[in-house]
């Protein structure tokens, strides 16, 4: 349902009937690469647009691939992950900014998993100029650094 050429989906979850796909799409008007999000209804195959206003946050990229990961619990609770803003929480109307904590330069988030109102985003951090594991806990309104075994 993109609008634009290439377009492309690089990420989907689905919680029952409803699923979320983050991707991105080319608009000549926008001087490069535009996020785009979409949502899909098994029941009655039909695709909805819910593109985040993402503003000046890809102004300044001309290939701005937003949420390389995306996890929902339901229609009401997904989560998205990359991009030059970082996080992106849905609540089945409108987008909002869920950043991250930063663990430090060479730290990201690579994957997560939500349910009930609850996400973890797993990646790793730089420790001694050494990956390390990294986990952090979104609670529906803010992150926490949880502990891991390596």
């Amino acid at each position: 349902p993109a609008i634009g050429n290439p377009a492309q989906m690089n990420a989907v979850s689905c919680a029952w009937t409803f699923c979320l796909s983050t991707g991105s799409s080319s608009a000549d008007a926008a001087g490069g690469t535009v996020a785009d999000a979409d949502t899909f209804d098994a029941a009655s195959q039909t695709w909805t647009s819910v593109a985040p206003d993402l503003g000046n946050l890809c102004a300044e990229f001309h290939a701005c691939f937003w949420a390389g990961a995306v996890s929902c619990a339901s229609p009401t609770s997904c989560m998205t992950l990359g991009g030059p803003d970082g996080s992106q929480w849905w609540n089945g109307t409108a987008w909002q900014s869920a950043r991250a904590i930063s663990a430090g330069r060479g730290s990201a988030l690579q994957g997560t998993s939500c349910g009930g109102g609850h996400c973890l985003a797993v990646g790793f951090r730089a420790v001694a100029g050494m990956r390390r594991t990294l986990a952090e806990l979104w609670n529906g309104s803010t992150w926490t650094i949880i502990t891991t075994p390596r």
